[in-house]
């Protein structure tokens, strides 16, 4: 059609049209100049997860990403639904962490803070096709892997087991590196494990059979460390996997759980009582009741002091000497053992108000995804690994301020990835 003949309505749509493609192939530049950061981004963030005398250097650096960012596309973040309540929580955290006592665990809490929103970024920036997020949470697979395999030789298998192996757990084992806490490790990989069960589905068969091979040290590693927070993660988040993936896998579920009491009474293994209250007795034993004692310990100190908490790390230097552990002269409280109420000691009310908001936007986020023709299978299995982290957060608080804390932020870099509004991340002007 001549332009003469065209209607003033053909006109502008056409001209809009011309426009997009103009932005998009200047979208494509910017995107081409743009991705080489990832090479400033990750060992800044392996500075901030991996305390060391450099970790001042990554303080200083890490915010040189978003200027950087700013200055070639026009906005220091991409635009995402979780914007809003991602800002009031870095705030809040800022003001809180400026007003406390300069605690050690409150240095590592921050780091790990940078590093998470580090990770959020960084995968949203770098990832823009289906293909690039099964990529994405391939390599988180690959991490659990191998975190599967160096456990043996960081994490010291001792205790009394839920299930006696004898073989294994009299083994004097040599530790190669620092020693990790148990529970940190089957709390780290307990989500991973929902995510390689979801790279099953994948179309590309090389992802399969990675994801396949990955699965088999992640589950093993699971077992050994017979960790019960980890493990009722894991019996929640295939709950919410089955019923996402078909519905009528629900009704199987009271079947495999018979057959799982069926297998731990044949291997002598702990009572259901003793698994779901633990042992009474010790200073700070692992049972429901002392834990909603820490909790409600918690939920007073919080209310004592609403608007800062307890000050960024602050735990171990206040909660030992509240009652109820004052009068008993407890001094082993490492933390609240809930992670959304360790966040508000840390942050405040209006933090941890924004870091559940956080939390609802990108379950709403991926909830649309699994609704929607993405990725679906993705979309069930970050469903389920979020469904991990909350049951396992709500007995303990390894995702905050421990070295796992990075595993919970690239979960919620997977969820980011399904948020609607992130069709065209770079759609400011650029400064450059």
């Amino acid at each position: 059609m001549s332009s003469s003949n065209r209607s003033p309505l053909q006109s502008r749509a056409l001209g809009a049209e011309q426009d997009a493609e103009r932005r998009g192939a200047r979208l494509h530049a910017l995107e081409g100049v743009w991705r080489p950061s990832i090479l400033f981004a990750i060992p800044v963030i392996l500075l901030l997860l991996v305390p060391t005398p450099l970790l001042p250097v990554a303080f200083a650096v890490a915010p040189l990403y978003f200027v950087l960012r700013w200055l070639a596309l026009g906005s220091p973040f991409p635009r995402t639904q979780i914007n809003p309540f991602l800002l009031v929580l870095l705030a809040t955290f800022a003001i809180v962490f400026a007003l406390s006592p300069k605690y050690p665990e409150g240095i590592v809490i921050a780091a790990d803070l940078i590093a998470g929103v580090l990770i959020l970024f960084v995968v949203l920036d770098h990832v823009h096709s289906v293909r690039g997020m099964w990529s994405a949470a391939m390599l988180l697979v690959l991490i659990g892997a191998g975190l599967a395999v160096i456990t043996p030789f960081t994490v010291p298998f001792r205790g009394a087991p839920m299930i006696p192996i004898p073989f294994f757990y009299e083994q004097n084992w040599t530790l190669l590196f620092e020693t990790t806490n148990g529970n940190v490790m089957a709390g780290a990989l307990a989500p991973i494990l929902l995510i390689a069960l979801a790279c099953l589905r994948v179309p590309e068969r090389r992802i399969r059979a990675a994801a396949a091979l990955a699965l088999v040290p992640i589950t093993l590693i699971l077992f050994l460390l017979q960790v019960r927070g980890a493990w009722l993660g894991v019996a929640v988040g295939l709950i919410v996997w089955a019923a996402l993936y078909n519905r009528w896998l629900v009704p199987a579920l009271p079947l495999l759980l018979l057959g799982a009491l069926a297998l731990n009474n044949a291997l002598g293994g702990m009572s259901p009582a003793d698994f779901l209250y633990g042992p009474v007795g010790t200073e700070l034993s692992e049972s429901v009741d002392e834990r909603q004692e820490l909790w409600g310990q918690a939920v007073r100190l919080l209310s004592q002091s609403p608007l800062f908490g307890i000050g960024v790390g602050g735990y171990t230097y206040v909660a030992p000497f509240a009652p109820p552990f004052a009068e008993r002269g407890l001094k082993d409280v490492p933390h609240a053992h809930h992670l959304f109420l360790q966040v508000g000691l840390d942050t405040g009310i209006i933090g941890l108000l924004s870091f559940v908001a956080f939390w609802l936007a990108l379950a709403v986020g991926v909830w649309r995804g699994y609704r929607g023709s993405v990725a679906r299978d993705l979309a069930i299995g970050v469903l389920a690994a979020m469904a991990v982290i909350v049951t396992h957060g709500w007995g303990d608080s390894i995702f905050w301020g421990f070295k796992a804390a990075f595993i919970m932020w690239f979960v919620l870099a997977l969820a980011l990835l399904f948020d609607k509004r992130n069709k065209k991340i770079y759609n400011a002007t650029p400064l450059l």
